[in-house]
């Protein structure tokens, strides 16, 4: 707009300049001419007297219509004639070229503003503060306004976004949610920056409910960091201004950090209405949890995910003040009931003690469908009464534990997903060698006192001596946070582990920065390799040594990407997808080198970039079950949570302190032929011969929580099954989810370890003696 309105005026000068000068030649040259030049006559030849002709011809046809009525008449002469079309034209043109200009210019100004967009006057809604430079800042922007049109359900609340191209958003947006999938959200887009109050003022962010403020992918992290915390710092001042220091009023600010650095900045800077959420350090945790048990990636997705119908909520119901915790399961048949949390006593207890009493001031955690509001749902006054059947719970044991599966077996997709139990023992002992346990895989597949029919990746795989491998290197602050999360995190790796190291950075002095990072109990190795290479990979590591491995996406093969595209920016989502095509690439090569060396198949954990498409390798729904990690789109759940419901971030941070997942088989809690339902496995009132009465129900006599059970497939190519009811046909193939007690695991898990050396060393023995597997 400046560059037109420059021109426009310029243009005004020039034709200025022209009409005086026109002036002038007209009054001291061209009267002169007209005196002393003769009109040819009329008996002339053509050529004589063309211009006269042409100037005849055209006058009533073409240059009074189109140039106007002023111009000299046919009798003038022919100089008067000559300056006057000329003048005439340059006439017509200066106006149509300023009358383009001046419509440039108002197209300009209504661009601009269309573009920028209007003043919001709205109050109470949620504005979210992005940069969207890069495919993964517009992924996560995707995810939280679709979190946000999930959480708004049977509400009508609008959404702000501050965004650079406000017409691009709108677009975008437009294909990728439409208005179906919005359930009533309204969707507002304002172009600006989250660091300038101007554009802060313009979506009236401080009259929000809540913003988020999120990090900017296109940039390092610790630079990210630095913008997130001027715009917190800026943002809360303005409130602080506007409602007086120290005021309830105001929004939520909830900031996204990935440096332990700007977590501490925004809290010794900012007030308390800003809430950063530690990103990097939530995922790392995260993934150390899903290492130990993965299938924390299904519960965790189901946590944070507003349109599961599972999603954790944390409610108030003072009518459940002295009541038992474990009468809670049977009042809510429409939720799992999985804790309680205080605000004011700061209790927060995952699977507390059944016994425990509901005191006052305690609220409900659970996992249930709908929005927040609990009103929606209230407890049963009058719990169901239903038979609790025979079971006694000292007979009671981690049935999954004691036949730790170490791997997934099929040949095909049409044969049956079996393992023998023995086989798993044996394959667990360091002594065997490869060719045994290729001899026994390929002979008594079916043999042994039943099978274990769990895939490695949805069990707990970490015994004591267990070895990691962690290919490719993503962001420093991710990297070192998982790190020190696995030295001495809550759930910190086993005694005697060691972390290997393989990718092509630089790390010449490892155990210094391991020291500066505060990793001191593992022992760390780098190996310097490309483990896209198969070839590479088979030569750096020995692959069977290995009990687990995670996959992360190299900040180097970014930068070759980066420089393919003579670009610093992630701009593409097919970059995005070529990326994960690289993470698949080293976990294919993984398997295949295990599948070659006749080893079992162990827990990959891969991490995704984009948001788009998934391989059998990706999906946890199809076997082999692949466990993938998508920091990005798990930060927007939390963060959206964490906008609706701030203390959420207390029970995330005390998962898996006291009690976690475990997987376990059906058996556990029924016998064969045996089918039972979610109340009679959790909670229910039983009808007896005396009275009625409230008795505790199998899970809860074992102080577990159960989060629910599926039926492992038949064949390789066929999905998990989900049942509505437990039934244990006695072909192990029916696995119910619990939350029980670490202590209660880690007590399975060393008995386990046991079991499995003894059977080891039997099994050498045997072998020793006459050369055959038999165990």
């Amino acid at each position: 707009m400046p560059g037109t309105w420059s021109d426009l005026q310029l243009f005004l000068g020039f034709n200025t300049l022209f009409f005086l000068a026109g002036a002038a030649i007209q009054g001291g040259l061209i009267q002169k001419l007209d005196a002393t030049v003769v009109q040819p006559p009329h008996d002339a030849p053509l050529i004589a007297q063309w211009w006269t002709n042409i100037y005849e011809a055209s006058w009533f046809a073409v240059l009074v219509m189109v140039l106007g009525n002023d111009l000299p008449e046919v009798t003038a002469g022919a100089a008067s004639q000559v300056f006057g079309v000329i003048s005439a034209g340059v006439g017509l043109a200066s106006f149509a070229l300023v009358l383009t200009l001046v419509e440039h210019l108002f197209m300009d100004v209504l661009e601009t503003n269309v573009k920028r967009g209007s003043t919001v006057y709205e109050e109470g809604h949620m504005v979210v503060l992005m940069w969207c430079e890069s495919a993964r800042d517009l992924g996560m922007a995707k995810r939280i306004l679709a979190q946000v049109c999930q959480a708004n359900r049977g509400r009508e609340e609008g959404t702000t976004v501050v965004h650079r191209e406000k017409l691009e958003m709108e677009s975008r947006f437009r294909a990728a949610i439409p208005a179906a999938d919005r359930h009533g959200t309204q969707f507002v887009f304002r172009q600006g920056s989250p660091l300038d109050p101007e554009s802060l003022r313009m979506v009236a962010a401080t009259k929000a409910r809540a913003v988020l403020i999120t990090e900017d992918y296109s940039r390092k992290p610790e630079h990210s960091d630095a913008q997130c915390v001027r715009a917190a710092v800026v943002l809360d001042e303005m409130v602080e201004a506007e409602y007086g220091e120290g005021s309830a009023k105001g929004p939520m600010v909830v900031v996204q950090a990935h440096t332990e650095d700007a977590l501490r900045t925004l809290q010794y800077t900012c007030s308390d209405r800003v809430v950063p959420v530690p990103t990097s350090t939530v995922s790392a945790k995260r993934i150390g949890r899903v290492l130990r048990h993965p299938i924390i990636v299904v519960f965790s997705r189901m946590l944070t995910d507003f349109s599961s119908n599972a999603h954790g909520v944390i409610n108030a119901y003072p009518e459940l003040e002295g009541l038992k915790f474990k009468d809670l399961h049977a009042r809510f048949p429409f939720a799992i009931v999985i804790g309680l949390i205080n605000s004011t006593t700061k209790y927060c207890k995952w699977n507390p003690d059944p016994n425990r009493t509901v005191q006052r001031g305690d609220e409900v955690m659970m996992m249930r469908p709908g929005p927040f509001e609990s009103t929606l749902y209230p407890p049963l006054e009058d719990p169901p009464i239903v038979d609790l059947g025979k079971w006694d719970p000292d007979t009671y044991s981690l049935a999954s534990l004691d036949e730790l599966p170490l791997g997934l077996e099929c040949r095909s997709s049409d044969e049956a997903v079996c393992k023998p139990s023995e086989w798993f023992g044996y394959a667990a002992n360091a002594s065997t060698s490869d060719e045994s346990r290729a001899s026994h895989h390929s002979g008594r597949l079916r043999d042994g006192r039943g099978v274990y029919l769990l895939p490695l990746q949805y069990s707990n795989t970490l015994l004591p001596a267990m070895d990691l491998l962690i290919c490719g290197w993503g962001s420093d602050c991710l990297m070192w946070e998982l790190l020190a999360q696995l030295d001495h995190g809550l759930q910190p790796l086993p005694p005697g582990a060691c972390v290997t190291l393989l990718n092509e950075r630089d790390l010449t002095d490892l155990r210094a920065a391991c020291q500066q990072h505060g990793v001191t109990r593992l022992c760390m190795k780098h190996i310097k390799a490309d483990p896209r290479m198969r070839h590479c990979l088979a030569s750096a590591v020995d692959i069977a040594q290995f009990q687990a491995a995670v996959v992360f996406c190299d900040e180097q093969w970014v930068e070759e990407h980066s420089r393919a595209l003579e670009s610093h920016r992630w701009l593409s989502q097919s970059e995005l997808l070529r990326l994960d095509a690289e993470i698949l690439q080293v976990q294919l090569n993984i398997r295949l080198l295990l599948e070659e060396r006749g080893c079992h198949q162990i827990n990959i954990v891969c991490e995704c970039m984009s948001y788009t498409g998934r391989t059998r390798f990706e999906d946890s729904t199809r076997l082999p079950l692949g466990v993938i990690v998508n920091a990005t789109s798990f930060a927007a759940k939390v963060l959206t949570q964490v906008a609706y419901e701030p203390r959420v971030m207390l029970p995330y941070e005390q998962l898996g302190q006291g009690s976690d997942l475990v997987v376990q088989d059906s058996s556990a809690f029924a016998a064969v032929g045996e089918r039972l339902s979610y109340l009679q496995l959790q909670a229910c009132r039983q009808e007896n011969a005396f009275n009625l009465a409230l008795w505790p129900a199998r899970a809860a006599s074992v102080h577990q929580v159960l989060m629910g059970y599926y039926r492992l497939p038949h064949a390789a190519g066929m999905p998990l099954e989900v049942v509505p009811t437990v039934f244990n046909r006695g072909d192990f193939r029916c696995k119910i989810v619990t939350m029980a007690l670490t202590t209660t695991i880690q007590q399975a898990t060393q008995d386990l370890s046991g079991s499995l050396t003894r059977t080891g060393e039997e099994g050498s023995a045997s072998l020793e003696h006459d050369g055959s597997l038999y165990l």
